[in-house]
């Protein structure tokens, strides 16, 4: 088992950033298509990522997370705001040409961001990450 584990780590340090990135978006819309069939969202997969993709204010990242929930509808709003959090992350939006965050970002910040993201989710983390795009990279 503990070789296993530790061929896995060998191939995410070897991983590309565009690897790393197709494997998470992969990883992400699975999830977005389980969420949505369980609260029978009228929505696809494919929609919401054509939202985030047409997405052109950052401050209408509360009014994302509530189309993810259903409105009033949401009974799990922590699994909406995680899942917004990852679609805008790591998919493309206009407000950055075409690419995502993950694509703008270097890799050793994207694999911190990641790290501290998990950390949050399971509950081991602060919460206290922070990163912001230099202008240049916009």
């Amino acid at each position: 088992m503990k070789k296993k584990v530790n061929e896995i780590k060998k191939e995410e340090s070897q991983e590309s950033q565009t690897e790393f990135i197709n494997r998470k978006r992969k990883e992400i819309r699975a999830e977005l298509k389980t969420y949505l069939k369980d609260i029978d969202h009228i929505l696809t997969a494919n929609d919401i990522i054509d939202e985030v993709l047409h997405d052109d204010n950052d401050e209408d990242f509360n009014d994302f997370v509530m189309l993810l929930g259903r409105d009033s509808m949401m009974d799990d709003p922590e699994t909406a705001q995680e899942l917004a959090m990852d679609l805008f992350n790591y998919f493309p939006r206009e407000t950055l040409h075409g690419k995502s965050l993950a694509e703008k970002m270097p890799f050793a910040e994207l694999k911190k961001m990641e790290k501290a993201f998990q950390d949050f989710k399971n509950g081991t983390g602060s919460g206290n990450y922070s990163y912001t795009l230099p202008k240049e990279l916009w």
